[in-house]
């Protein structure tokens, strides 16, 4: 039984996994895996497509040392949607509530429909609420024979320690930038380093970025930005896709700002962000005399603004432009000044 599918790259196609994925099945071969796995790492790497692998290798009736068969009865039912001993659990307007969680416990607790293994995945587990936490601790102590619960989260720490004690962790960590740029090449996608860095050096997300033409926008933006940094007025344009892209406009921000700061202490273009700005950046770090700000109050003092409902998000991003660029006037001055 399945609440909800996530339609993504097989685990077949994403070769940084094959280590985690050699570990699992090193456990299963030694009866050592757990009842209850928690896979951690930042979105965008493949923890649910290893999830599914997973679930996939043990539901299968005759699986081989790569996983799941793909041929038998249960397999067909998995690729069917309709395997009734598999439950998968996503949030419902941000949240997984009791009720959802209720359904696990209840296919964890009941006979197995195929007479093999028993499998819940809850992806985003740190959408479960309080109450939907509570329900599950017991059945992650004790989930029965052949029950398994497999749980994802971007990090342990981000749900509450009574489930991460009974849980195994499996970290799934961050590919080689090399890796994940000769992976997206491989998938027709071409990508520079620098987004890949803005999407925290995931693959997976690098992919959607670039898929929804948001590195054009983001080339747009960028240009538009510097002419602000160097005392043109805010262009329309700018104002406008700041708002309509956000809050991806000012990640885009706040990075470059960053770039800047990196520049003023003198990193070089390989440790930028955006290094083919290196040319502009640098010479407003010389224009600045290699005066370096610290953005970062000043950019957490806008967040809440720019995200807030009810206010012209236009004018405030026309506000913060221009505040940006009588900072960068004078330098000296503390940045929240005059707040």
């Amino acid at each position: 039984m399945a609440v909800t599918e996530i339609d993504q790259p097989a685990l077949a196609s994403l070769p940084w996994l094959e280590a985690s994925k050699q570990r699992l099945l090193d456990q299963i071969a030694q009866q050592r895996l757990p009842h209850a796995l928690l896979f951690s790492g930042p979105n965008g790497i493949g923890k649910w497509q290893l999830m599914r692998w997973l679930s996939d290798r043990l539901l299968c009736a005759s699986p081989n040392a790569e996983g799941a068969c793909g041929q038998c009865r249960s397999c067909l039912l998995i690729a069917a949607g309709s395997h009734p001993d598999l439950l998968i659990l996503e949030a419902e307007k941000n949240t997984i509530g009791v009720d959802l969680v209720r359904q696990a416990i209840a296919t964890l607790s009941e006979t197995a429909h195929q007479q093999g293994a028993r499998v819940v995945l809850i992806n985003n587990a740190q959408q479960m609420t309080e109450s939907a936490a509570n329900a599950l601790l017991k059945t992650l102590e004790e989930p029965g024979q052949s029950a398994f619960l497999l749980l994802s989260a971007p990090s342990a720490g981000q749900l509450v320690a009574t489930i991460t004690s009974r849980c195994q962790e499996h970290l799934v960590a961050l590919p080689d930038e090399q890796l994940a740029l000769q992976w997206l090449q491989q998938q027709g996608v071409t990508a520079e380093l620098s987004h890949l860095r803005l999407n925290g050096g995931a693959p997976l997300r690098t992919k959607q970025f670039i898929d929804q033409q948001l590195h054009n926008k983001l080339d747009a933006f960028l240009v538009r930005l510097l002419a602000v940094v160097n005392g043109e007025p805010p262009a329309k344009e700018l104002i406008d896709d700041a708002v309509a892209d956000f809050p991806a406009s000012y990640h885009w921000l706040s990075a470059l700002l960053l770039d800047l700061q990196k520049v003023i202490a003198g990193l070089q273009p390989h440790h930028l962000m955006f290094s083919r700005h290196w040319t502009e950046l640098q010479a407003i770090a010389d224009r600045l005399h290699f005066q370096s700000p610290d953005w970062a109050p000043w950019l957490s003092h806008w967040q809440p603004i720019l995200a807030a409902s009810g206010l012209n998000h236009s004018m405030q991003w026309q506000a913060m432009l221009l505040e940006l660029q009588d900072k960068l006037a004078q330098p000296q001055q503390p940045l929240l000044s005059s707040r």
